[in-house]
This record gives structure tokens, sequence and C-alpha cells, in this order.
């Protein structure tokens, strides 16, 4: 934009030479300097702080999906990029060894209550001793935890989808050996929630932004179009900012300086359907000060708009 309106004064400039409306003097000569750095000073500089801009993003929550059984998959019924409702199977694993385990349990646990029962039968006539009876309670509160456990198990080979959404790519296949740990994960499963729109704002512009901001964005899925929105919140934190729990000391690391996110809300939800999650697109917010220079800002977001139409980046 700056270097827009500095072409701008020195065509006019140029042209009022031509015309002999001024002559061109040193001070003419200089002037287009002059006149770069008083756009920075007064309209440029200052537009980073009251109506700062950024780059958007849209996103949504994803759950990785770890089952908390091993074994082998036997069917894959779900399919990539198909609406699922909670609860649907998303893959089976082959519940042999672990029906095996129920069985056995339940098994144990019926010949356990016989004992427990005869034990108590025992004691009552002065045969038997409070002690066995207590013992066998204690066993048949053992066996019925394991057997609660084993049908938990046996329950969890079939993966069910955590919450509506869809699964956008299905890589596994019948024969594969999935195991339950946190960083084998087999698929990605993308939640059908109301998508998230993001902006990243540097560090030194984010001092006078507040939520019910108003915004706008540009994005590239929509050329030409500029969409009002307002600000929901500013994230209070980023991951540089986060520390994992450790038993060493403190050690030094590279700062870098990276931009924080704005979370934003549309005024107009009837778009949100179609928008896709990675969708991107530039964006500006307006704060209570500073007019003037969020002009230049708005010019600038209708011109990423209609740059869009050309630029695929």
């Amino acid at each position: 934009m700056i270097a827009v309106l500095t072409l701008l004064y020195v065509g006019l400039l140029f042209l009022a030479v031509k015309l002999n409306f001024i002559k061109m003097t040193s001070f003419w000569k200089i002037s287009p300097l002059i006149w770069f750095v008083f756009l920075n000073i007064a309209l440029i500089i200052p537009m980073q702080f009251y109506a700062p801009g950024g780059s958007v993003i849209v996103g949504n929550y994803s759950v990785q999906i770890v089952p908390n059984v091993a074994g082998e998959v036997i069917e894959v019924p779900v399919k990539p990029n198909v609406p699922l409702r909670k609860g649907d199977v998303l893959f089976k694993i082959d519940p042999t060894p672990y029906q095996a385990a129920v069985d056995d349990l339940a098994a144990q646990l019926q010949l356990a209550n016989t004992r427990l029962g005869q034990a108590k039968r025992l004691a009552e006539r002065g045969a038997g001793s409070v002690f066995d009876v207590e013992a066998l309670t204690a066993q048949v509160a053992q066996i019925e935890a394991g057997l609660r456990n084993a049908v938990f198990n046996m329950e969890n080979t079939i993966v069910r989808a955590p919450s509506d959404g869809y699964v956008t790519n299905v890589g596994l296949r019948v024969g594969a050996r999935v195991a339950a740990f946190p960083s084998a994960s087999v698929m990605a499963f993308i939640e059908t929630g109301e998508p998230i729109l993001l902006m990243q704002i540097f560090q030194k512009d984010l001092r006078y932004i507040e939520a019910g901001q108003p915004a706008e964005i540009a994005l590239k899925m929509y050329p030409g179009r500029v969409y009002n929105a307002r600000v929901e919140r500013v994230i209070p934190a980023s991951a540089l900012g986060t520390m994992a729990p450790s038993g060493f000391a403190a050690a030094p690391q590279e700062v870098i300086h990276a931009p924080m996110w704005v979370r934003l809300e549309l005024e107009d939800a009837s778009i949100l359907p179609d928008l896709r999650l990675g969708a991107t697109g530039t964006g500006a917010i307006y704060t209570e000060k500073g007019a003037p220079t969020q002009i230049i800002r708005r010019v600038m977001v209708r011109m990423d708009a209609i740059i869009n139409y050309l630029s695929p980046v």
C-alpha cells in the first residue's frame, strides 16, 4: 500500500510539472522521499497498532484414534470423508483372546460363588470357619473386578466414533496389527462442529485488541469477497510459553518472536458449512483508536480479496 501511495504521488507530481503547475525545484525533487517518510510515520506505523492485520486460517478439533486394546484388525467399515454419528463403528479388532479371557473369568466367578455359598453354610452350622468365608468373599470380589476389566477390553475391540464427524484419511486395512500406545494413532477423526476461525497477530500489535472489536477477512476460497467478523477472544497462551514437567534445571533455548492467535467469529454464519478446514486468507482487526489509519487497512483487505483471483498463495 505504501508503494502504491508513493507511486500515485510521483505520478501526480510528474503531471503537475508537465502542466506547469509547479516548477521542479530541489524541494520537489526530494518530496517523494518526504512523502514516503510521512506515510510511514502518519499512517503505516500507527495502522499496525490500531488496525493490525495478519494471516487467517480455518480449523477444527481433531481426535487421534488410538485403540484401548491391541490386536489384529478384522474389519474397517468406515469410509473416508463420510459423515459419522457418535458411536458409529470405525474398525474392529479380533475379539477371540478377549472373549476367552471373559469366559475364563466368568467360569472362575461361578466356581468361587459356589464355594463361597458352601463355606457360608458350613460356618452357619459350626463346621466351617469365618476366615474361609472372608477369604472366599475377597476372592469373588477380585474375580469380579478382573471380569469387569475383561469385559471392558472385549467391548473395546470395537472402536467407535467419539463424536459426530468424519475420518479424512483411512489407511488402516484388514490384517494390520494395532497397539494401545498413545503414539500409535491409526486414524485422524475430525469433528464436525462449528469451524474455528483464527488470525495470527504479531506480538507488538496486540496491545489494543479486545473481544467484540470488528474485523474483516478475505479468504482464498472466495476471491473478491470480504467477510465481516468480530473478535471472540485473544488466545492467552501459545506453545512457546508452555513447559513440560522435567527433573532437569531450566535449559536455555532459542526464543522466537512468534505471532499470537486471535479467535474470530463470522457475523454471517451461513457460509460456515462451506468452509474447508485449512482454508486460509488475510484479515484485519479494527480497534477503537486511529480511525484514519483504518481506512488504509480496509483498502488493503479489499486489495487482497481482488488479488485472490490471480494469486494462489
